[in-house]
Parts: C-alpha cells; structure tokens; sequence
C-alpha cells in the first residue's frame, strides 16, 4: 500500500513538472516570436533606406494640379500621396492635405501655416507680414473655427477680435485703428448679430485720418435703420445700432434699449 501510494505521488510530481515545462516553454517561444517579429520589422525599415521602392514619393507644388479640393499630378490627372516642395510645403495623401502646411514668400520667408486631418482644416492657422511680424491667427476644429480669430496691423497692434464657436460668430467683436484705439464693437448669437454694434467715431479730422471708422459714421445711409448718436466728453460721438436675432430695431426701440442698458 505504501509503495503504491509512493509511486501514485511520483507520478504527480512528474506531471507537474511537465506541466510547468510546458509553460515555461511556451512563454518562451512567445517571448522569442515577439522578438523575430521585432527584428523583421526593424530588418524593413532598414531595407527601405536602400530600396527606392520604400522612399516617399516628392513632387513641387508646381507640378500639381486641384481638382474639386483634390490635389492631382498633372501628367496623370491622378490624386497625389506624398511630401509636396517648393512654394507651399506640405504631405498630401491621396490628393488631401495631411499635417502641416506651409507657404512661403519669394525670398523663403513663412507666409502661411495651417494644419489639416485628411484635407479638413483641423488645429492653429497663422499668416505673416513679409517682415516677419504676424498676420493673422485661428484655430479650426474639425473644419470649423472655433475660438478667436485675430489679425494685427503691420506695427504690431491688434486689428480685430471676432469670436467663434462651432462654426459660428459668437461674443462680441472687436475691431481696432493701427494707433491701438477702438473702432467698433459688435455682438453675435450664433451667427446672428444680437445686441449692440457701436462705431466709436471721432470728431477731430487729424483723428479721423488715424485710422477711425468713418465709414459708418459719416456715411450712415449705408444702413437702412438710422443710428442713435451718442456724444462723448472728448468731442468724439458714437453711432449705434441695436441687434435682435439678426435684425436690426427701428431708432426709438434702440435708443429704449440703450438708456436701459445705461448708455444714453
């Protein structure tokens, strides 16, 4: 009895240490195939530096054509993929814009920068003066504008502030003279002017060459609704007008919305 049961535990033993060789062994092999799989890949990619076949295909801008938004080489007519050169620089895959893209100035000065996901504009865009200074700055969320579109004077002053979100105007706007000054606000509801839009307008002719947005305050018939006039203590006044879901209000609601608002 004993000896059976002696050799009944070496038996088990002997199926256990099987067992775990057999373990042991297969994470091994799975550790080794990993490995292969690693070296095949590293072994291609070391290939492709000496294979042309693997390079990128590169073409200049001049060579491309567009065609209902798509990029195509014009010998061909057939939509490009690859890393294009020369006065815009940039990765096309099958004809749409991927990554970044820049454009340049004659002398090879950055003109323009955007940013594209498989042709749709997608992340900050910027321009630039030839000097260098910036242009211009917005920021596209899956091809819409989303957040505050910029632009500067050539001096470096803030020109316009118009706020976006999903696409669509929304807050108010801003708009500045090369001298650093207001030259009218607006306000936007979903793509729809809402509120006031009020033009800061200066009495002084040597004000008024600054820069000043005379258009609509000399010429208010460009308008179909008058403005309200409202006098300020430096000389200057300021014509506004009044928003409601893109509409603007004949002159007495407006002017009840300002002394509401406190502004007259």
């Amino acid at each position: 009895m004993v000896r059976q049961w002696t050799t009944i535990k070496c038996v088990m033993r002997s199926r256990a240490r099987w067992r775990m060789s057999m373990r042991v062994t297969g994470k091994a092999m799975t550790h080794v195939r990993r490995v292969m799989a690693m070296a095949c890949r590293i072994g291609g990619l070391v290939a492709c530096l000496y294979l042309p076949a693997c390079k990128q295909a590169e073409i200049d801008i001049s060579e491309l054509g567009e065609l209902s938004g798509v990029y195509v080489v014009r010998t061909s007519g057939q939509p490009f993929s690859g890393r294009v050169t020369g006065d815009v620089s940039g990765t096309l895959k099958q004809g749409r814009w991927h990554g970044r893209v820049t454009s340049f100035f004659p002398d090879g000065q950055a003109q323009s920068e955007a940013h594209f996901r498989r042709g749709v504009m997608h992340g900050v865009n910027r321009s630039w003066y030839p000097g260098g200074q910036l242009r211009s700055e917005s920021t596209f969320v899956h091809g819409d504008l989303d957040g505050a579109m910029r632009q500067w004077w050539g001096n470096g002053q803030l020109k316009s502030e118009k706020p976006y979100a999903y696409g669509q105007e929304h807050g108010v706007e801003h708009s500045y003279v090369s001298t650093g000054g207001l030259s009218f606000q607006r306000s936007w509801i979903r793509g729809r002017q809402d509120g006031f839009e009020i033009h800061h307008c200066a009495s002084d002719p040597s004000l008024r060459a600054a820069g000043s947005d005379m258009g609509m305050c000399s010429n208010v018939t460009r308008r179909a609704q008058s403005p309200v006039r409202i006098g300020d203590d430096g000389g200057g006044f300021r014509h506004v007008w009044c928003f409601e879901d893109g509409a603007a209000l004949p002159l007495e609601p407006c002017r009840q919305r300002l002394i509401d608002a406190g502004l007259l």
